[in-house]
């Protein structure tokens, strides 16, 4: 791995894990399900990557070990999706009869995808063997994945949409309406991310070992990471630049 895809990477880590840790933080405080969900599964899908990746190495990819980290990586992703799912369905959507019968469809297709793809981890003959017979279930999951964060997205955006229009009226915080534009920027950068990975797949890339791939994580994950921060543990500079910005006339 390039020293210039790595170092991005590694601080989408950080800064990933570290809002996660913060989250789960809070909940201890507050005991609120938004808090758990999201933290929780900030903090499983940064592991997932490193296992993943590890789970890759020539030396010992096709090793029992491995094999193991391998799937605990994608055992990883499924609960850390899972749970940022969640937190989308709970946040935006408990109340509505589609949103349950959604969040049940994507556990589903996570479920699905992701036990299909440690069946062939865990049958294969050889890493580049695995690739191919998985190949379904890799492009699905990763659909799955995009459709959970341009869902998240989209509610979010159209929450500061509404938000805008009370400002309009001279009601409504303009720092609650910028979180929900940062938390909707970020999933918007994550489907990004995932349809780049996506395309990968289709040419048959080995996603943590190749240079585009991990340029895109790099890239997209700083953006993504700067969101989360941003959102949810912004310094006070950046609330009064908000505040001072939304009292500008426009």
């Amino acid at each position: 791995m390039a020293i210039g895809a790595f170092l991005p990477l590694a601080l989408f880590l950080l800064i990933g894990g570290g809002v996660g840790f913060r989250l789960i933080g809070l909940w201890r405080r507050t005991r609120q399900l938004p808090e758990l969900s999201l933290g929780g599964g900030l903090l499983v899908v940064t592991l997932s990557m490193p296992l993943t990746a590890l789970g890759r190495v020539p030396a010992f990819a096709m090793e029992p070990s491995g094999r193991i980290l391998f799937t605990l990586g994608l055992l990883a992703i499924g609960t850390g999706v899972g749970a940022i799912v969640f937190f989308h369905y709970w946040v935006f959507r408990r109340q509505s009869s589609w949103g349950r019968v959604f969040f049940a469809a994507i556990c589903l297709l996570l479920a699905g995808s992701l036990g299909f793809m440690a069946w062939c981890n865990a049958t294969g003959d050889g890493v580049d063997a695995i690739k191919t017979t998985m190949r379904p279930g890799t492009l699905t999951l990763l659909g799955t994945i995009a459709l959970c964060f341009a869902w998240g997205a989209a509610e979010s955006l159209g929450y500061r949409r509404a938000l805008l229009r009370q400002q309009a009226l001279g009601l409504g915080d303009p720092v609650v309406a910028n979180r929900f534009l940062l938390w909707g920027a970020a999933g918007a950068t994550s489907t990004l991310l995932v349809s780049v990975i996506a395309l990968c797949a289709v040419r048959g890339m080995t996603i943590m070992r190749e240079p585009l791939p991990l340029a895109a994580m790099a890239a997209c994950g700083t953006a993504m990471s700067a969101a989360w921060a941003l959102t949810f543990f912004a310094p006070p500079w950046y609330l009064a630049f908000v505040r001072e910005r939304a009292e500008r006339p426009s």
